[in-house]
């Protein structure tokens, strides 16, 4: 029996996580990058991008798909997406980054480094507009 293909225009699954000894170098080298502190949902995320579960998504989403899926649930390539996958960090941790530049995304909550990532675009999202539009005014729930 064939399995149904991955979301997307992909054919298969796009697994992100690293194993053996090309985990263990990137591991090493993210000690010396910068660190950018997640929380659980993110640190969750990365985990859905590493097993591919977030196929077609090759990692966090630009702001052109942020704002697709707040306003359309599509990204900025017309792939239906239900949820923005974001990562977050203070305004002054952002402004210490510059775009291009690999930092290392550490769980708040354990401490372990959880990814490399390459910070292609910074960008300030509106989370007021985001609940809105991807849950809904609260008041209109019955």
């Amino acid at each position: 029996m064939a399995l149904v293909n991955p979301h997307g225009k992909e054919k298969k699954l796009k697994p992100l996580l690293l194993e053996g000894d090309e985990l263990a170098v990137e591991l090493e080298r993210a000690k010396g990058l910068t660190e950018v502190r997640i929380t659980s949902r993110e640190s969750g995320d990365i985990i859905m991008l590493g097993i591919g579960g977030f196929t077609p998504l090759d990692g966090f989403m630009t702001k052109a798909d942020w704002q697709g899926v707040c306003d359309e649930f599509a990204m900025a390539d017309g792939t239906f997406w239900p949820i923005p996958i974001t990562v977050s960090t203070t305004e002054g941790k952002a402004n210490s980054i510059t775009e291009g530049e690999d930092v290392a995304l550490v769980s708040e909550e354990t401490g372990d480094i959880m990814a490399i990532m390459t910070v292609n675009e910074k960008y300030t999202i509106d989370k007021e507009h985001e609940c809105n539009k991807i849950y809904g005014d609260r008041k209109s729930v019955v």
